[in-house]
């Protein structure tokens, strides 16, 4: 099992999770793309972007699960991204089952 570092700042990560959550029901709609790209800085955006093409499932989650361990105590509002993750999940007029289990992961995470 490989080993992740990122450098990510708290506003990479975020976008990276932002990408993340938005293939969460296996879509990603125009609305979703405008709303992470409306949430983040474009040179956050553009950084992980193509990161985020070339891992796969696992490696996301492994990637996340670090970043957020490493910048704990940074970043003081994981509530605002939580709001951002809905805010994306309900932008398609649906709330499927598996972006509502993926909040609840990312909850637990981000506390």
């Amino acid at each position: 099992m490989a080993t992740f570092s990122t450098d990510w700042t708290s506003e990479e990560l975020k976008a990276y999770i932002l990408l993340y959550c938005s293939t969460a029901d296996f879509v990603v709609r125009s609305k979703e793309k405008k709303l992470i790209k409306s949430k983040i800085d474009r040179t956050a955006y553009k950084k992980v972007k193509n990161e985020f093409k070339n891992d796969n499932d696992s490696d996301r989650l492994r990637k996340i699960n670090q970043a957020v361990e490493r910048l704990k105590g940074i970043d003081q509002s994981p509530h605002l991204l939580i709001n951002d993750i809905m805010a994306m999940f309900v932008s398609d007029g649906s709330y499927s089952e598996l972006e509502r289990n993926l909040l609840n992961r990312l909850k637990i995470l981000l506390r």
